[in-house]
């Protein structure tokens, strides 16, 4: 009987090791494969949390995507650009989403660094299309005078012009180059009433 139990305990230990080690080396590669954050998984919650931001955010409302960099297997930052406009200021912001876990289980977490610019309407950008609209007002006019800021996002000016018939008038126009919150210039212009002068060919005194 000794003999019997001994052998009976030696094949059921035998048995116990043959079931187990398929189990134990199964599992290990499953570790291994959940325990990196999946990049893909890591891009696409750091765009829907910089679009989030984008939604709720008053001024910026244009983020840019630039990329993404792993710093260890379990967190990825991805970093984005932002811009917005006030009526006097550009706002530009450094967006860093921070994205940690493990596999397709993870948080996300948005810090930014955002500064104010003020906006300036220069005389280079203004001056070309004053003198344009000026040129659709009357080709033969004089050069542009009274050339003015009335505010860092307005540049005004006075076109003069001669129009020559029955009688001679002056005429003037007041034209406004104006920066609006696209960055595009517009320019409204004003007609003063023409000032009548001698008539054509009148004999000088």
């Amino acid at each position: 009987m000794g003999r019997r139990q001994s052998l009976v305990l030696v094949l059921g230990c035998a048995i116990a090791l043959t079931a187990a080690a398929p189990v134990a080396s199964a599992a290990a590669p499953h570790h291994a494969s959940t325990r990196k954050l999946n990049a893909t998984f890591a891009r696409t919650l750091a765009r829907q949390t910089a679009r989030h931001f984008e939604v709720q955010n008053q001024v910026i409302v244009q983020v840019n995507f630039e990329g993404c960099e792993r710093g260890s297997p379990d967190k990825i930052h991805c970093a984005f650009y932002g811009r917005g406009t006030t009526r006097l200021f550009s706002r530009v912001c450094d967006i860093t989403v921070l994205v940690q876990g493990t596999g397709t289980e993870a948080i996300a977490t948005l810090k930014r660094r955002c500064k104010a610019i003020p906006r300036l309407l220069t005389f280079a950008r203004a001056m070309p299309l004053l003198e344009a609209a000026a040129e659709e007002l009357a080709p033969t006019r004089d050069a542009l005078s009274a050339i003015r800021r009335v505010n860092p996002l307005e540049i005004m000016a006075t076109a003069t012009w001669i129009v020559s018939g029955t009688t001679t008038e002056e005429c003037t126009a007041t034209l406004l180059a104006r920066l609006n919150t696209r960055d595009i210039i517009n320019v409204p212009s004003w007609l003063q009433p023409c000032t009548v002068g001698a008539r054509a060919g009148a004999a000088a005194p």
